[in-house]
């Protein structure tokens, strides 16, 4: 049994069933291992056994850590949705505010003309 068929043996036992290990040395890669979800495929870059192993288990340990970091994703992107929700309704108001009072000064307020004489 060769390097890569122990790689797929190894994850098929840790429960990745229909994921395969493509073992491809490279060490001009600037990642050790990655990924590849849409074709259900971890990577893996090493050139010694030892490290390819290691980041075969590294990999799985962040697909298993995915749902967790979804969560944590989707919060997040929530909490961003709302922030800039909140800056525009506030840019919003604050535009409102000064064309309201561009236009009482246009119109020649007594309020607003009386309060720029006196700051002068």
């Amino acid at each position: 049994m060769d390097q890569e068929d122990r790689m797929n043996e190894l994850i098929r036992s840790l429960g990745l069933s229909g994921w395969s290990v493509l073992w491809e040395p490279d060490s001009t890669q600037p990642k050790r291992g990655r990924i590849i979800p849409e074709a259900r495929i971890i990577l893996v870059h090493d050139s010694e056994t030892k490290a390819a192993m290691r980041t075969v288990l590294h990999e799985v340990l962040e697909l298993k850590l995915r749902p967790a970091f979804n969560v944590q994703m989707s919060l997040t992107n929530t909490l961003i949705e709302w922030a800039s929700t909140q800056a525009y309704l506030e840019k919003d108001r604050a535009i409102e505010n000064l064309l309201d009072l561009i236009l009482d000064l246009i119109e020649g307020s007594e309020e607003v003309t009386s309060i720029i004489r006196e700051a002068r």
